[in-house]
């Protein structure tokens, strides 16, 4: 199971992901009392399935295509482009980091 809550100045997400069974975003804006279930734009899922994005992601395991961490190999052995960038891996991983020591210091972290 995997729980992310992340407060910015304008508002706060939550991802609440059972795995293999269901997945839910939900966010609310500054202001607003409630949370309200979010979709992802169908343009950032890269071709995975929204009903199943972790089975995608495992989909190298079973044989059908390279995604996930396999992808990113595949790139470096066929001496292609790997999308995720290293750059914007790099920017995600400083969020995370961020994120880690925003919650253990109790305090707010510029990103």
């Amino acid at each position: 199971w995997q729980y992310v809550l992340l407060h910015g100045l304008s508002g706060t997400l939550e991802l609440d992901n059972l795995l293999f069974q269901a997945e839910s975003l939900r966010g609310v804006c500054e202001g607003q009392s409630a949370f309200a279930e979010l979709t992802v734009p169908d343009e950032l899922w890269g071709g995975a399935d929204p009903g199943k994005p972790l089975m995608e992601r495992l989909a190298y395991v079973f044989g059908t295509q390279s995604v996930g961490d396999r992808l990113f190999i595949d790139a470096i052995l066929t001496d292609k482009p790997a999308t995720p960038s290293f750059r914007e891996g790099r920017k995600a991983q400083e969020v995370i980091d961020a994120a880690i020591r925003s919650h253990e210091d109790g305090r707010w972290l510029a990103v």
